[in-house]
């Protein structure tokens, strides 16, 4: 975290004495010091949104008319603590008082939340004189809300805060209605709508590469099941010998008259294959070839199972009566360590179903290349972004990334939107 740099003045004119020239990019906060000071003297811990623990009323002194009354300091670890001001601040600014010089030895400490260290309040040539300090921080500062803490090694110094006021950046909002507007053989022309304080904007590419690689979990033939001439064959209690001990199974058939197709129910019960074996379901899932068993009810489920036993629907599968592959993404299981149900249904009848094959498969994830960035001045409502030729690359898919920028430098969240190149005809090149 950035230590804050100080400005001393020797006044208590405060805005006047500190205050830096404001940039475009900041806004004044001043405190309601006299708001703070009735809290304490009330016995209250909250007011207007500022939190406080163990400070009293430092009264405004007789005998200097730079004395006023403030917020007082007196034992280690009182503190006080700001509202969440919802923008960076990069200064704060205080009139104080001090009941000792050079003879301090305790200070205000300004800290973040997490109690990290960004400022020091340590300068006050006078005893019980109000003066004037500002606290001056950059622009990788990154919080907006603070507490000042009375801490150090020994007992001396008393302090009070007279005035105060927060300089924060002015926030900066992320464009809206980004888009693709057109493309041809160099170059995209994006379009989109900027918010409040920017003065310009960012412009990053990336080209995205679809995760094509894949990693089998598990795949079967079911080459070791089989049914008699007549009938179905039973492989319930094999299934953990037969696929792996990650399965089990209620009611798993070799189909009759077959070799190599599983059959999942009877004609008056459900049949389940149950799995155990993934943690993680992201970018999982799950393949099969299979058919409806003639004259049932074609509706089959695919669902999950969580550690608590609730059962969740992933996806209902209308089977067809001929032998057909079918993919269901399984990335919306994610409770860790779910079991995975095939050919689950919740209300029992003739739901037979026949497969031919099963395989469960981890997708990569998808890639991306960065392919240049651009600064756009704000007054362009729309922007020709222009890439070299042998970068614009048919059939390829482009991430946009545009940000908003203040006068400060602070960048907003990023607005994105995805296109992908195609060439119909000759060298024009249209979206999809």
């Amino acid at each position: 975290m950035p230590r804050a740099t100080a400005v001393t003045g020797v006044t208590c004119a405060l805005l006047a004495a500190v205050m830096p020239p404001l940039l475009r990019a900041e806004s004044t906060n001043v405190v309601d010091v006299a708001a703070l000071i009735a809290a304490v003297d009330a016995g209250l811990s909250e007011t207007n949104g500022w939190t406080l623990s163990g400070l009293a009323k430092y009264a405004k002194g007789v005998d200097y008319a730079s004395n006023p009354a403030c917020v007082k300091f007196d034992s280690k670890g009182d503190w006080l603590e700001s509202y969440d001001f919802g923008a960076r601040i990069v200064g704060i600014g205080f009139a104080l008082r001090c009941s000792a010089t050079d003879t301090a030895s305790r200070f205000l400490y300004v800290r973040d939340l997490a109690g990290a260290e960004i400022g020091v309040v340590t300068n006050c040539s006078r005893a019980n004189r109000c003066e004037s300090q500002f606290l001056s921080f950059g622009q990788d500062a990154d919080f907006s809300q603070f507490r000042i803490v009375l801490d150090g090694k020994g007992n001396t110094g008393v302090w009070g805060i007279g005035e105060m006021f927060v300089v924060t950046a002015d926030p900066v909002f992320a464009p809206s209605g980004l888009a693709v507007v057109k493309t041809n053989a160099n170059y995209f022309v994006l379009g989109w709508v900027n918010g409040a304080n920017t003065v310009s904007n960012r412009v990053d590419v990336y080209r995205v590469k679809r995760g094509a690689g894949e990693t089998v979990l598990f795949e079967t033939g079911f080459d070791d099941f089989y049914g008699n001439d007549g009938s179905t064959k039973d492989f319930s209690n094999e299934i953990p010998e037969l696929l792996g001990d990650a399965f089990s199974g209620e009611r798993v058939y070799g189909a009759a008259g077959t070799n190599g197709i599983c059959q999942l129910g009877t004609n008056r019960a459900l049949g389940i294959l149950r799995y155990d074996g993934i943690s993680d379901y992201s970018n999982v899932v799950l393949r099969f070839r299979a058919k409806c068993y003639s004259g049932d009810n074609p509706e089959t489920m695919i669902a999950s199972v969580d550690s608590s036993g609730v059962t969740n629907e992933v996806k209902t599968i209308t089977l067809l009566n001929d032998y057909t592959d079918y993919e269901i993404d399984l990335s919306s299981i994610t409770n860790s360590g779910s079991a995975l149900l095939i050919g689950y249904y919740t209300t029992k009848s003739n739901r037979r179903v026949l497969l031919d094959g099963m395989s469960i498969v981890k997708l990569s994830a998808d890639r991306e290349a960065f392919v240049g960035t651009r600064s756009v001045p704000a007054a362009a409502g729309q922007v020709n972004f222009r890439l070299p030729s042998d970068m614009l690359t048919p059939k390829e898919e482009y991430r946009f990334s545009v940000r908003a920028v203040n006068g400060d430098g602070i960048m907003s969240d990023a607005a994105t939107v995805e296109a992908r190149a195609d060439r119909p005809q000759g060298a024009v090149y249209y979206l999809r």
